[in-house]
Order: C-alpha cells, then structure tokens, then sequence
C-alpha cells in the first residue's frame, strides 16, 4: 500500500464529508506540491511537513473539495503557521517582507507614527502571550496575507490618530507599578501623584519610540522577556539591557522635570528623588528576572 503521510496528517483534523472527492492516492501529491510551492516561496523557514498540512488542514471550510485548495493562500499560511509556531526565522520574514512593506501609502493615518503603528503589528499579530497564541492564527487565507496586515495597520493606525493616551497610560502604568512604600514615601506619593503623573507624562513624551515601545509592551500589555525575543529577534540579555536602559531614561526624566518645575531643593528635593527612585526600583515586575542578565 502506498505511504500517504500527508494525507493522513490533513484526515486527522478535517472531518466528513470534507474532501470524500478526493481519494488519498490523489490527495498526497496535491498535498506535497501546495508544500513545495511553498517552501519556494519562503525557502528559509522550514515547518514540520505534518504541522504545516494540519495548520492547513484547520482552515478549510467544512465542505471542503478538490479546488478548495487553489481559493486558499496556501504559501501566505506557511508563513502564518511559522510565525504562530514562533520560529525565529519566519518572524523575521513576516517582519523584513509583510510588515516593512507598510507604508504612507497604504496606512495615511499613520502620520508620523508609522514606525510605531509596525511595531504595533508585530506585537498584536505574532506574539503569543500566556493566555492566549499570536493572532496571526485568525487569518484563514481567503485573501492575501499582505492584505490581511493591511487592515489590522488601518484599525492600529486608526486607533492612533484619535489621541495620544499612551504616555498618560504609561503613567498611570508606572506609579502603580512601584514597589511597597514606608508610611512617610506612601503620603508623599499620595500627596504627589498629579505631579508624578505629569513628569511621567513629559518623560514618557520624551523617550525614544523603542524606549517607549519597551516600556509600553512590558507595564501595559504584560509582554514577557521571551516575547520581547520572539518580537524583536534578540538575546534576553540584550532585552534585559534595552528594558533596564529604558526605565533609567524615564526616572531621568521624570527627575528632571519635577525638580524644574516644582523648583525643589534641599531635603524636599531629595525626598521627591528617593521616591522616585523607589518607583523605578528594578523590582518592577517589567524587570522581574532580568537584572542579572542585563549585565552578561
């Protein structure tokens, strides 16, 4: 009897009637050429042949046929199924050849925030959290997978232009981040938060858009040391490093705003300083785990 592993990797995940026109004899080179075709069109990413054909498998309609294959874009769920795999290599390609085609032309609402609205797409489409697989997984090929990032950049851009909430998130992100405070530091913050807000607020405004982003991911979507890898195709020490370089930029600046525009001195001064010190303390749970590595 002839080996029909292809075959047998799609039956076990669609279910009849789906594809009872195509016999298994006929269903294996029809399997093994779509994988061909792909490999060709991503050669760097290499996919288990069975994970990709079940990946395949799972988004064929439930009256699936012979030809329901050729209304698929089958090499775009290569792609697909690499990234929701989280391979290195297939992020890569997802990020230098669908992401970095983005641009004013096809996002106008991106303004000046395009480069953000990309590395808002990285991290909503490919990475996976604890709760949940990349939802890179929802596309289905039924159009283009260019397309598909297109329409998800139009909502992030959109999204966007409406208003900048994120550094006013951020702080209210990073004061309620801080470690337990000593009676006199808790009335001192309580008493401060407006203005701890604010200088966040101008910090935050300040950071470069990496920093900005690092610090965004991690206090405000949760992204973990493994995601931050997994997104921007670095060793944890090098993140480690970018998170501890991006929380000192903004108690720097936070610092420094406060002392221009309270005007403190003396020991009010140092106490405001301490306090914000103690806020940005390494015991963030942003940086939980990484210190150490920070310096390898």
């Amino acid at each position: 009897m002839r080996s029909t592993p292809l075959s047998n990797a799609l039956r076990g995940v669609v279910a009849a009637p789906a594809l009872a026109d195509v016999p298994d004899d006929d269903l294996e080179p029809l399997l093994a050429a779509i994988l061909a075709d792909a490999r060709r069109a991503w050669p760097t990413v290499a996919l288990d042949d069975a994970r990709y054909v079940e990946y395949l498998a799972a988004r064929l309609p439930a009256d699936a046929h012979r030809g329901s294959f050729a209304e698929l874009h089958c090499d775009d769920l290569y792609l697909a199924c690499g990234c929701a795999a989280q391979l290195p290599v297939a992020l890569a390609c997802f990020r230098d050849d669908i992401v970095a085609d983005l641009d004013h032309a096809i996002v106008p609402a991106a303004g000046d925030r395009l480069e953000e609205v990309r590395q808002l797409v990285l991290e909503k489409l490919v990475v996976a959290t604890e709760q949940s697989p990349p939802k890179i997984t929802a596309y289905r090929g039924r159009g283009a997978l260019h397309a598909w990032v297109r329409v998800s950049a139009a909502r992030i851009a959109l999204d966007l232009s409406r208003g900048r909430r994120e550094e006013r998130e951020l702080a209210d992100a990073a004061l309620d981040a801080g470690p337990g405070l000593d009676p006199e530091s808790a009335h001192l913050k309580a008493s401060l938060r407006d203005e701890l807000r604010r200088s966040i607020d101008v910090a935050a405004g300040r950071l470069s858009l990496r920093e900005r982003n690092l610090l965004r991911q991690s206090l405000l979507d949760g992204l973990s040391i493994d995601g931050f890898r997994a997104l921007y195709g670095v060793h944890r020490a090098t993140v480690a490093r970018w998170l501890v370089s991006a929380r000192e930029a903004l108690a720097r600046g936070t610092k420094g705003d406060l002392r221009t525009r309270l005007g403190l001195e003396g020991h009010d001064l140092d106490s405001v300083f301490r306090l914000v010190e103690s806020q940005f303390d390494l015991s963030w749970s942003v940086l939980d785990g990484t210190e150490g590595e920070a310096h390898e």
